[in-house]
């Protein structure tokens, strides 16, 4: 994942510094980038959280290769589109 710092303004025109570690970024379905807010902490806190953040979704997307493997699903990733979808049901 990869951070950016920006100067964000909010709709009351009340401006601020902010660093996010990004894990989604505009597209076309939406205009937003979301991620976890680094803002608060030191500039060398924020690196490391990063950094250590960056290792464990290492760690979990090499797990899951593997558990795809385990159960032959390495190329079952699918994207639907809401619009042709019915009757869905959330467990």
């Amino acid at each position: 994942m990869k951070t950016i710092t920006f100067n964000y303004t909010k709709k009351d025109g009340s401006t601020s510094e902010r660093t996010l570690l990004v894990s989604v970024e505009p597209k076309p379905a939406t205009d937003k980038y979301a991620g976890i807010d680094l803002s608060e902490l030191s500039p060398e806190d924020g690196s490391e959280f990063a950094a250590r953040s960056n290792l464990l979704l290492d760690k979990y997307l090499e797990g899951m290769k593997e558990l795809q493997a385990e159960f032959d699903l390495k190329h079952n990733y699918r994207q639907f589109l809401e619009s042709g979808m019915s009757d869905v049901i959330e467990i």
